[in-house]
C-alpha cells in the first residue's frame, strides 16, 4: 500500500527521504521506501510492503522530517487508516454551520463521522438549496480528504479568517473549499451530495 503524508510547508527533500522519519505504531517498522515528492514538496507518498485492512486505524509517527528554510517541523503522531471504497457512506452529519460570520469573517460548514468505519469524502460536494427545496448552486467537488470515525471537519472558503476567530480551533480540522455555497445572514440551508446528485448527509437547516 501507499499513504500520503501533507505537510503544511514545502519539505526538504534530504530529509524526506529518511525512512527513519516515518515509524508505524502497529508494527514498529519503517517504510520500504519514500514513492515520491510532489512537485510544491508538500506530500510525500510512502510505500509500504503490506497492505492496510480497510476501516482499522493505526498511527504513524512522523520526525525529524526538515522544510526547504532547514526548520524542523514538531514530531507528530498521526491516526490514519485506509476506507473501503467499496462501502456506502453512512453517519455522516451536518453538525453546523456558521451562516452570519462577524464582520470580515467567513461562513463554514462543520461536518461529523459518527460511525465506526472511514468515510472518503472524495467526489462528495456542497448544495445549497433554495426556498423550494430543489438544488441551487454546488461547490466543486473535495478532491480528496478522509474523515475517520468520530472526526469532525470544517469546510470553509477561507481557513484563516476561521483560525483567526476561533483560537482554540485545531487547523487539521479545517478544508479549504474556495466556492463553498454562499448563504444570507438569517438562514442557510445546504446538503452533502455525491458526484451522482445523491444526498449523502442529511440536509441542516438554520435561521434566526
Amino acid at each position: 500500500d501507499v499513504t500520503e503524508l501533507h505537510f503544511s510547508a514545502p519539505v526538504d527533500s534530504t530529509s524526506a527521504f529518511l525512512l527513519t522519519g516515518y515509524t508505524l505504531e502497529s508494527t514498529g517498522g519503517n517504510p520500504f521506501r519514500v514513492a515520491g515528492i510532489s512537485r510544491d514538496n508538500k506530500t510525500v507518498s510512502l510505500k509500504w510492503l503490506h497492505n492496510f485492512i480497510p476501516n482499522q486505524l493505526d498511527r504513524i509517527t512522523v520526525e525529524n522530517i526538515k522544510s526547504c528554510g532547514g526548520l524542523e517541523f514538531q514530531t507528530e503522531t498521526l491516526r490514519f487508516g485506509r476506507p473501503d471504497t467499496a462501502q456506502e457512506i453512512k453517519n455522516l452529519y451536518t453538525n453546523e454551520i456558521l451562516f452570519d460570520p462577524m464582520a470580515d469573517g467567513a461562513d463554514y460548514l462543520e461536518i461529523y463521522n459518527a460511525g465506526k468505519k472511514i468515510v472518503d469524502l472524495k467526489n462528495t460536494a456542497i448544495a445549497g438549496i433554495n426556498d423550494t427545496g430543489a438544488i441551487g448552486s454546488v461547490s466543486s467537488f473535495i478532491s480528496q480528504r478522509l474523515l475517520l470515525p468520530e472526526q469532525y471537519l470544517a469546510l470553509t472558503a477561507n481557513p484563516l479568517k476561521i483560525r483567526q476567530q476561533f483560537r482554540n480551533h485545531d487547523k487539521k480540522a479545517l478544508y479549504l473549499l474556495t466556492d463553498l455555497p454562499t448563504m444570507s445572514n438569517d438562514k442557510g440551508n445546504i446538503k452533502i451530495i455525491s458526484r451522482l446528485g445523491k444526498t449523502i448527509a442529511s440536509p441542516i437547516v438554520t435561521g434566526k
